[in-house]
């Protein structure tokens, strides 16, 4: 698994945030979903990555919720 299987956790996780949870609370989550979704049930290693990664304007985007595809 990957760093966008981790940011696709996340954003569902934010996503479906209707209860004002904290953004720790969130990340919290996040990585307790990657565990359950990962074949071998193994927790996110990169998450000093996803630390540095998240403010770059290539992931930020794909972090954005509900983001509507373009038409091709």
């Amino acid at each position: 698994m990957t760093l966008q299987k981790f940011v696709e956790c996340y954003n569902l996780v934010l996503a479906l945030n209707k209860f004002g949870t904290t953004l720790e609370g969130v990340l919290s989550k996040a990585l307790e979903l990657y565990k359950l979704k990962h074949p071998k049930n193994a927790s996110f290693l990169f998450l000093h990555y996803w630390l540095l990664l998240k403010e770059v304007p290539q992931w930020s985007n794909s972090m954005e919720v509900n983001k509507t595809p373009t038409p091709t």
